[in-house]
């Protein structure tokens, strides 16, 4: 609509190896003699990997969109390949004459990393970079103002109460914002404002309730962190971590509660003793997820020579990369979510595990990840529980409120709301 007289030139070529265009504004004739030192196609288009790229040179315009996403930031090792494919390969394809860049280069993106390619490029100078977060703070009295009140739970997002100069009201308001901030905090502040230094610098929101009114007799599910070694040896010199197992009960108001778990070193017989102690504590006990990579797979098959042990494998590798997400980053984009909304909520009882797993929660962003936290092992158990509990973990279809990671189709719940940490 821009430019009608730019026209699909099939004879030419338009497809997968590239598209091209033409000016018929000028007969073909003159259009062949002055492309003739031309030998790429108009549009070529493909990942950052992609052989079609490969010898390219953009005489116009290089459009990158989405370098980095949600596993390459969780990975350091793949962070720093794609930064190197890009500053030494792609990036050294722009054309320069008399000294001067002829090729405009433009990035899209949302910031994944403090120093992801976005970052790097920003510091370097020599950019323009136009931040377009999904609002602003405003003065009091000022724009829009926001509740940050969840419709359907009631949780309140203190992070967002207040008044806000909303970018485009007309596609996100209020309602759309309060949604986006349903599905966690971090993921909001990185992907709807665009403020990595709030989104890593956030605990996570969690909503406690009373530990004398969970009993023993709900209907409730387990979840394993696995280990296979003898905790009084080390592995490259660091003790192995912990085994951790999660009790997460159903709740008849709706919504599940962390009951309390276990988490101490110990090897695979004690770990199974764990589980038989935990099934015959709950008489409502139905089943436990077991990590099922690594460790766990030598844990399922020790569990399988005991018939008394009920237990199911649980899949941890995404099912379109076919890779393994760190504990981390599972646990906040798959169980926080949850937590945030009140679905599930955490006892107030002071246990080792419930301390561990509340300390996580308050230090999420705080963590050295070179340095794992026993923590972790604790957060690890609950997301191997929850992905038990699909017909809990879900919102009504009416409502577009969905959490990111689980079910979210049918079904409704009313959850009691616990002190807010």
């Amino acid at each position: 609509m821009t430019f009608p007289h730019v026209v699909i030139d099939k004879d030419k070529g338009w497809g997968a190896d590239g598209y091209w265009v033409r000016d018929d504004r000028v007969s073909r004739e003159e259009w062949t003699k002055n492309q003739a030192k031309i030998i790429d196609p108009s549009f070529v288009g493909g990942g950052y990997k992609s052989s079609i790229i490969n010898g390219r040179h953009p005489s116009l315009w290089l459009g990158v969109d989405d370098l980095h996403d949600i596993d390459s930031s969780s990975s350091v090792t793949e962070r720093e390949a794609i930064k190197s494919v890009f500053m030494t390969q792609i990036l050294k394809t722009v054309l320069r004459e008399n000294d001067r860049l002829m090729t405009r280069v433009v990035m899209t993106g949302v910031p994944f990393a403090k120093d992801d390619t976005y970052a790097i490029l920003k510091q370097a100078g020599g950019t323009r970079f136009v931040s377009k977060p999904v609002m602003r703070k405003a003065p009091e009295g000022e724009g829009t103002y926001i509740d940050g009140i969840n419709p359907k739970t009631q949780a309140v997002y203190e992070d967002i109460v207040g008044w806000w100069y909303l970018t485009c009201p007309e596609i996100m308001g209020a309602k759309g914002i309060i949604n986006a901030r349903s599905e966690g905090k971090s993921a909001f502040w990185q992907m709807f404002m665009l403020d990595m230094e709030s989104a890593k610098s956030m605990g996570l929101t969690y909503y406690l309730y009373d530990h004398t009114k969970i009993g023993f007799d709900l209907p409730t599910v387990g979840g394993a962190d696995p280990t296979s070694i003898d905790p009084d040896k080390e592995v490259g010199g660091q003790k192995r971590s912990s085994f951790a197992l999660c009790y997460l009960c159903k709740l008849p108001s709706g919504g599940a509660v962390v009951k309390g778990g276990v988490l101490k070193p110990m090897g695979i017989e004690k770990a199974k003793g764990e589980i038989l102690q935990a099934q015959a504590m709950f008489p409502n006990w139905e089943t436990t997820g077991v990590e099922d990579v690594g460790t766990g797979k030598v844990f399922m098959q020790y569990l399988r020579t005991d018939s008394r042990v009920r237990f199911l494998p649980s899949n941890i590798k995404d099912p379109k990369s076919g890779k393994i997400k760190d504990k981390k980053t599972r646990f906040e984009y798959e169980v926080s979510p949850w937590l945030e909304n009140s679905v599930i909520r955490i006892s107030d009882e002071n246990t080792p595990f419930l301390i561990a797993l509340r300390y996580l929660l308050d230090n999420f962003f705080d963590l050295d990840p070179n340095k794992p936290h026993e923590s972790l092992d604790a957060g690890d158990s609950l997301y191997h529980a929850a992905k038990l509990i699909p017909e809990i973990l879900r919102v009504p279809v009416s409502n577009d409120i969905s959490p990111q990671g689980m079910n979210n189709r049918g079904g409704l719940w009313h959850p009691l709301m616990g002190a807010k940490r």
